[in-house]
This record gives C-alpha cells, sequence and structure tokens, in this order.
C-alpha cells in the first residue's frame, strides 16, 4: 500500500494497523520522498481466496482514517487468436476443423497472444472470420462433481485433462450453432455444450483447452462451472476465473 503525505501533514508511523480477514499483521513500513509504503507478505495464496483488509492509520495533525477493500486472487489463461477480417487474414470455413487447419493456427500465428483473466472472449463482437484457442489449467476449488458449460457464436469445442498433460485432454462439450452471450441454461444444443459431471478432488489440476471459430454476425465464447454444492447457475452468470494458471507451454494441437 503507497501513501502520500498531504501538503500540512504526515503520516504518524506508530499509527498504522492492518487487518488479514480481520487479524491485525505484523507488517512494514518504509518512508522516502513524502510516500509511506506498507507492505505485508502473505506466503502463497490458493487460486480464488478472497481476502478482506482493512487499514487504519493517523496523520501529523492527529487526523484519523481508515481505508477497506476485499481483493481475490484470480486466475488467468492464455488467449490466442488467429485471423480474422480486421488482420485482412479472414478464416474460411464454418467449422472448428477449418479453423485448426488454417494456416495461421498451422503455423502458429496468433495475431494475438495475451494472457487474460477469465475463460471469455472479450470484447464480444470483435471480428469475422477468425478463430480463438483458449489453453491452461483449472484447479478445482473442492472435492464435488463439476460441470462445464459453453456458451458461444459461432461453433466451439472443450477439452479437459484430468491432469496437467494436454495429451490427456478429451472433449467434453462442443457447439455447432451459436446462442446468446452467457447463455448457460437457456438456448440451442444444451445437451452438447453441457458436460458429464466430473468428479475432481480439491487441488485437482487439469488442462484445459476451448477452440472457437466465428464467421460472420456476433460473436463470444465463454465457459462457466457448476458443481453439487453450488447454487443453481443462472444466465448471465461470469464465466470461469478465480480457478485457471495460463498454459505457457508449445502449441498443443488436438
Amino acid at each position: 500500500v503507497l501513501l502520500r503525505d498531504g501538503a500540512t501533514a504526515t503520516l504518524t508511523p506508530g499509527s498504522v494497523n492492518l487487518l488479514w480477514n480481520g487479524t491485525s499483521v505484523v507488517h512494514g513500513l518504509s518512508q522516502a520522498g513524502g510516500v509511506s509504503t506498507i507492505t505485508y507478505d502473505p506466503g502463497p495464496l490458493a487460486l480464488g481466496t478472497i481476502v478482506n483488509n482493512q487499514l487504519t492509520y493517523a496523520d501529523s495533525n492527529g487526523k484519523t482514517y481508515q481505508v477497506d477493500w476485499t481483493w481475490e486472487v484470480k486466475g488467468e489463461i492464455r488467449m490466442r487468436i488467429f485471423g480474422g477480417d480486421s488482420v485482412s487474414e479472414p478464416i474460411s470455413g464454418g467449422t472448428i476443423t477449418d479453423m485448426v487447419n488454417s494456416a495461421p493456427y498451422q503455423e502458429n500465428r496468433p495475431h494475438i497472444n495475451e494472457i487474460v483473466d477469465q475463460l471469455e472472449i472479450l470484447p464480444v463482437n470483435r471480428d469475422h472470420n477468425y478463430g480463438t484457442e483458449f489453453l491452461g489449467y483449472f484447479t478445482a476449488a473442492i472435492s464435488d462433481w463439476h460441470t462445464f458449460i459453453l456458451s458461444s457464436d459461432d461453433d466451439s469445442d472443450l477439452y479437459l485433462s484430468l491432469d496437467e498433460s494436454p495429451a490427456n485432454a478429451t472433449r467434453i462439450a462442443f457447439m455447432t450453432a451459436s446462442n446468446g452471450n452467457r447463455q448457460w441454461t437457456a438456448g440451442t444444443e444444451i445437451n452438447n455444450r453441457t458436460s458429464d459431471e466430473i468428479y475432481l478432488e480439491a487441488g485437482q489440476r487439469c488442462f484445459i483447452q476451448v477452440l472457437h471459430r466465428d464467421g460472420t454476425g456476433g460473436d463470444h465464447c465463454a465457459v462457466a462451472y457448476t458443481t453439487r454444492t453450488d447454487p443453481d447457475i443462472s444466465d448471465g452468470d461470469p464465466p470461469v476465473s478465480g480457478r485457471l494458471t495460463a498454459f505457457n507451454g508449445v502449441q498443443f494441437t488436438e
């Protein structure tokens, strides 16, 4: 945390108190150039951990302050986009097979290769005649039966391995048409795009891959999941985010 001194007041060092999920923690404090730096190292935090912090302090004029914030240890996944009208290299054909057989994909030439914090193409309706690949790992938060759900426009395939190996990934859900953005329970092909229940142990790390192909018109692609413990999923609920780790290996092609 960085705090900058005001024009007429400075931070009083002994007044600083940092709460971590309601518990006061021993923190570091350094001051230089009118800036106070407050540090705390909690050690490794599991994906999906939610932390509530509170910072209280006083200035040299005796005025007290309190700042509260909540944050989550979010995950990340690699998103690669191939071809498209916007880069003058449209991918022809309307299927996933057409996408993976296209020159940009076969030659490993994504024009976008970035790390994103949720399993969803953003912004939606970004281009035409392009393909997308998500690569990463999903880590189960709890031991339970997991169901994964696709929502896309147009086609998409979802692969999951029960371990970290891409070679062991199998297709667990797919779409050959299109539906509305984040439309998990309504729309077309609900049986195809909803996986069978898969039992995962807490902490089990699974390779995950999504392939998506868009033609013309609107476009989007996202994946959500639910467990028997969770409330029922609803249309519009957010996609997978905090349980992801980006894949940094070589290209994987089914």
